[in-house]
Formats: C-alpha cells, sequence, structure tokens
C-alpha cells in the first residue's frame, strides 16, 4: 500500500499504526470467513487512496481466494477497467463486492457514487465489506441487492442497533442469486451485526469428570474451521463436578445443579461447595480466593458447617420465637458468616503463636468473597461478602416483553435472551459502590484518601496511560471480605494502615426471594466471569444451551456451566485477538494477565421445556 501511487501522504502516528494492525487482523479474520472463493472484491481508487480500505481489501481476498481490483472513478461517466466489463464480471457467475472499511457521513458520498457507477455498467454488488457501518449515511443509496456483509470489532456494541436496521429487509425480498453466492457469516459475527446470519455456536472446553484436586481433561474446537478439527486431550486447566440432581434432597426447590472451574493462577483460588441440608433446604456456595488459597480453603471447609448448625439451631427453635422466617434466616446466614470470619482469625491467632511469619504474602492478606445461596422451603435467600454475584433467569413479564418489541432495537430486546429477564440477586462490594465506599470512609475517618490507586498502578499510567483501579487503602479491591485481616486488624496491619483499621468488613449482605413458577435459573460465580460478561450475556448462553438440549442436534457433551465459561473464554480471545485454542494453551502467569480463576454454578429449577418452551410463547406473543 505504501508503495502505490496516489495514496495519502498523511502518515498516520506510529502508535495509530500498531493499533489499526491490531485491529486489522482481528477484521480480516471474520470477513474473509465469510467471503466466498473466486469472489471479486472491488475498491475505489480515489485520490488520496484509502489505505486501510486497500490493505482490509488486499488481506481478506488473500485469505478468501478471492480476487481484489481497485477500480478508479472519476465520476459516473468513467470507464471500466480491462477485464471489468459486463460480460466477463457478470453478477450472475461471480459474486461482486465492495469493500469499504468505514462506511459514514464523511465517506459515504464518495462511496454512493462509486455503487451509482456500478451500477451504470450493470454490475450488482451483492455486498459490502465493512467494519464501521453508519445507517443514516448509507439509507439513501445502498442498493437493495447489497446486504451488510460484516460489522465486527471494535465498533460491534455501539453499531448493533445499525447494522441491525440495515438487515431488517427479508432474504426473500432480495434477488436469490445475491444471497447464494454469499457463505452464511462468520460464527458471531452476523448475530453482533444482525446481519440474518446463523448464531454464533461455540464448542467449548470438554471435562472429564475429576475427584482429585482441580484436574481435568478438556476438548476444544473452533467452528471456524470448515472441517471441523476436534482436540481432545488432558488438560489441567479446568474442573467439573457434571451435574447433580435433587433427587432424594427433601425440602429442595430445583431439579439439578452444575459446576465448572478453569483455573488463571497457579493453583486456583477459587473453591465451591454445595450441600443438602434435607428438609432445611440446599445450600450453594463460591469463594473466590485473593491472596493465596488460605482463606478460600479455610471457607470451602468450615462455612456451610456454620450455616448448617445456625439453621439447625433455627429450626429448634419454637414457632413464636421465629415467627418471621425470612428474616430469621437472614440473620442465622449473617451469624454463619461471621463464625466463620472468627474462626479463621483464630487459625492466624495460632499460627502467629506458633511463630509463623504472618505478613507474609498469603497470610495477613489472604482473603475470600463469598457469594452463598439457601434454597429453602420456596424461597431463594443469599449472602455474600465482596464481588462473587448471583443472578436468577425469571420470565420477562407481558409488559417488558412488548416495551422491548415496540423499541425495535436489538439494544432493547438483548436485555431478554430468548424472552428470560437477568435479575441480580447480589450487589457488587467494590470501589465502584457508592455505598460501599461510604462504608469504608465511615470505618476510617481519619483516612481522608481511604480509597485510592495503588502505588504500582499509578507507576504504570505514567508510563503508559489508562485509568486505575479503586482500590481500599490502595491495596484491595473489594470492601468486604473473610480475612485481608491486615485491611482489619492492626496487629496484622503494616504501619501505614495500623491507625486507620478496619477499612473492610466480613458483615455479609443478605436477601430473600419468594421462588415463583417464572423462576427458570440460578447462576453463581466468580468475578473471573463477571469481568468478562454481562448479566444478560450468562442468562443468553444457558439458555441457548438448554435449547439446544431440546433441538435435534447431537447430544451435548458439555454441562450448562461449561458452556457459559466456555463462551466468557471466547470473550477474552476475541478481546486479545487470539484463538480459543492458542488461550487454553498459556500458562500461568501468562494467562492470569488476561483473565481471572473462572468458577460458575448453575441451579436450574424447571424443565428446559418450561422454560424455552414458555420463552419462546414470550417473544411470539410480543
Amino acid at each position: 500500500v505504501r508503495d502505490m501511487p496516489g495514496r495519502s501522504t498523511a502518515e498516520p502516528p506510529m502508535e495509530s499504526l500498531f493499533r489499526d494492525a491490531r485491529n486489522l487482523r482481528r477484521n480480516v479474520d471474520l470477513l474473509a470467513s465469510q467471503v466466498t472463493a473466486g469472489a471479486l472484491i472491488l475498491v475505489r481508487r480515489e485520490e488520496p487512496l484509502a489505505w486501510y480500505d486497500v490493505a482490509l481489501a488486499a488481506a481478506v481476498a488473500g485469505k478468501a481466494g478471492a480476487a481484489m481490483e481497485l477500480v478508479p472513478v472519476s465520476g459516473a461517466s468513467g470507464s471500466l477497467p480491462p477485464g471489468m466489463d459486463n460480460a466477463s464480471r457478470a453478477p450472475a457467475t461471480t459474486p461482486v463486492l465492495v469493500c469499504a472499511a468505514w462506511v459514514d457521513g464523511t465517506s459515504s458520498s464518495s462511496l454512493r457514487v462509486f455503487f451509482d457507477y456500478l451500477g451504470g455498467h450493470g454490475i450488482q454488488v451483492a455486498g459490502l465489506l465493512s467494519i464501521r457501518f453508519e445507517k443514516s449515511a448509507a439509507t439513501a443509496w445502498l442498493p437493495e441487492s447489497c446486504r451488510l456483509v460484516a460489522c465486527s470489532a471494535p465498533q460491534v456494541g455501539q453499531l448493533t442497533a445499525a447494522a441491525t436496521a440495515a438487515a431488517e429487509d427479508t432474504p426473500s425480498a432480495r434477488p436469490q442469486s445475491a444471497r447464494k453466492r454469499l457463505r452464511d457469516p462468520a460464527p458471531g459475527v452476523a448475530e453482533a451485526a444482525g446481519a440474518g446470519g446463523k448464531k454464533k455456536k461455540l464448542l467449548p472446553l470438554d471435562t472429564s469428570s475429576s475427584t482429585a484436586g482441580h484436574e481435568g481433561g478438556e476438548r476444544e474446537k473452533e467452528a471456524a474451521i470448515a472441517e471441523k478439527e476436534a482436540r481432545a486431550g488432558r488438560d489441567h486447566h479446568a474442573s467439573t463436578t457434571g451435574d447433580k440432581d435433587s433427587s432424594g434432597s427433601t425440602g429442595s426447590d430445583f431439579l439439578f445443579s452444575s459446576c465448572f472451574e478453569y483455573k488463571a493462577n497457579e493453583p486456583i483460588e477459587d473453591r465451591h461447595a454445595d450441600r443438602s441440608l434435607g428438609p432445611a433446604g440446599h445450600i450453594f456456595c463460591v469463594m473466590d480466593g485473593h491472596g493465596g488459597v488460605l482463606a478460600s480453603q479455610f471457607v470451602a471447609d468450615h462455612l456451610l458447617d456454620e450455616v448448617a448448625e445456625e439453621l439447625r439451631v433455627l429450626d429448634s427453635a419454637k414457632e413464636d420465637e421465629a415467627a418471621d422466617e425470612t428474616e430469621a434466616v437472614q440473620v442465622a446466614l449473617k451469624r454463619a458468616f461471621q463464625s466463620t470470619e472468627s474462626a479463621f482469625r483464630q487459625e492466624l491467632d495460632t499460627m502467629r503463636a506458633a511463630g509463623k511469619v504472618v505478613k507474609t504474602p498469603g497470610i495477613a492478606n489472604a482473603g475470600a468473597c463469598v457469594v452463598l445461596v439457601l434454597m429453602r422451603r420456596g424461597y431463594l435467600y443469599t449472602a455474600h461478602v465482596g464481588d462473587c454475584r448471583a443472578i436468577i433467569a425469571s420470565k420477562a413479564s407481558a409488559s417488558a416483553m412488548t416495551e422491548g418489541s415496540r423499541k425495535r432495537s436489538r439494544a432493547a430486546m438483548s436485555k431478554f435472551p430468548r424472552g428470560l429477564e437477568a435479575i441480580p440477586l447480589t450487589t457488587d462490594h467494590n470501589c465502584y459502590n457508592p455505598i460501599e465506599v461510604d462504608a469504608v470512609r465511615s470505618r476510617c475517618p481519619n483516612d481522608r484518601n481511604a480509597i485510592r490507586a495503588s502505588r504500582n498502578d499509578m507507576m504504570v499510567i505514567r508510563q503508559r496511560g489508562g485509568t486505575a483501579i479503586k482500590r481500599v487503602a490502595g491495596s484491595l479491591a473489594v470492601t468486604r471480605a473473610i480475612g485481608d485481616v491486615y485491611l482489619k486488624d492492626p496487629r496484622y496491619a503494616p504501619e501505614e494502615f495500623r491507625n486507620h483499621v478496619p477499612y473492610i468488613t466480613a458483615e455479609a449482605e443478605t436477601s430473600a426471594r419468594a421462588l415463583s413458577e417464572d423462576d427458570c435459573f440460578v447462576v453463581l460465580a466468580s468475578d473471573g466471569i463477571w469481568e468478562i460478561s454481562t448479566n444478560e450475556d450468562v442468562v443468553g448462553w444457558a439458555a441457548d444451551f438448554l435449547a439446544r438440549k431440546l433441538s435435534d442436534a447431537p447430544p451435548l457433551e458439555v454441562t450448562i456451566s461449561q458452556e457459559i465459561a466456555a463462551q466468557a473464554l471466547a470473550n477474552v480471545a476475541s478481546q486479545q485477538d487470539l484463538s480459543v485454542s492458542t488461550l487454553a494453551k498459556l500458562k500461568h502467569p501468562d494467562r492470569r494477565k488476561l483473565h481471572d480463576d473462572i468458577t460458575c454454578m448453575v441451579v436450574v429449577l424447571r424443565s428446559a421445556e418450561s422454560i424455552i418452551g414458555g420463552s419462546i410463547a414470550a417473544e411470539e406473543g410480543s
């Protein structure tokens, strides 16, 4: 491109070149998978030459086995170059595509002239390759035969509505020849861009059950490979407990549960546990450790025992002593968290008395975020500290679905994947929660800068730019946790914190919710999921999994929790310009730089037929 005559003399900054090269590679992979071999990609050649258009078209053509030609345009009366006459380039034999990396207000007028120019010579354009598309700039002149092939990263989020609107015409309204010459859009691209293609199908990590630590098997398949290459082998990154049904668990309000772990740290710092309490209910719990595994393992070993004991005491009380069941259960859960915190401190005190150096990493700074769900007698209770999160998928109300349908936007309807609403059961206890920030400051009023960035973060920001993470005392990202005694107890606090502790607390926040027939499934997960996925993403992935179980597709070889984790990891891979298989091969510490430990637990309350059948009916009714 640099050597082509007529290119722009303005050189983009080096930083821009690096960024564009990275984006170009991602866009090439997405676009090339949609272009049929033998297609003809046209790029308008004007002064100055749009180097990004040319580079994008050339790379896509080379990867897809298509041809590319630069077409000089001096207005609608310009002549076609040799070989571009109507007889040799008729769309009946060759799909003609136009590549324009950016279709916006600035480029629209010249691109319109180009389309008029091609149309005047009898060339029917079957598709437009674009990575930035503004509907308002193209609606008036984009030919009916031309559909938007892709609108890919990095502008997907902002352009969903525009791309959807551009693809609203039904396929039957377009010439059959134009539709048949293009492959189905690449997995995930058409769905994000609304180009009417097939929904993304990621074949996720498939692990065999393991009872020895956190080791298991792993299988990955990349949907972008047409031949569906399969790779099977042992891998120590993943572990799954499989699906557990609730048969024999008297008093439970669910059908089955599933949990999956995928590690980024070495060793993994996440833990999970579940236990049937018979008539007293069923407990599900996810722990996200930090500063090592000491705290998360302790919580896994003790918290459920504390909850069981508190509920035993509650159930043995007379009815008049526990008139408000829901309030009493929440108090019991809070006591169980506090008892676990006290027991952990006693453990550290014993270590301290034995002469262990408790200020070393992994002891005084060991902590755990925890989310616990209790299913009990028709109610769902939560108790949590930190940024582990729980959500429930419930069938969206008719009024909400009608409002989303009325707006006719993908953004509005994406709030209700398959007619389900993602309802948060917990709030994140971190430094971006204003209520939590006020609580931290009230606990240590003599530290006027209790919420601040770490010194390391500030050093990186000065060197590379960006935004620093807000932390408690410039150290911890969460405002509640079990452990982290260096931010609670002056005996364990470094000198700079000693006069200000306690900064944080282990007091659990609780909630109670009466379960209804509209409630479908619950998801508990560590922040390894929530950092890279929205609540709606997770509900949509789980619902799609259940829908596939009802379809005629081959039997699924993964669990519902594995599916969610695999989709979240695919998000990470896409953001980092990596394939899923490349991401899976990374070892610690490289893997930890890209994502945290992932633990996902799903508790399914209703049958797949009830969940998916009802959601489809809701969508049709709206």
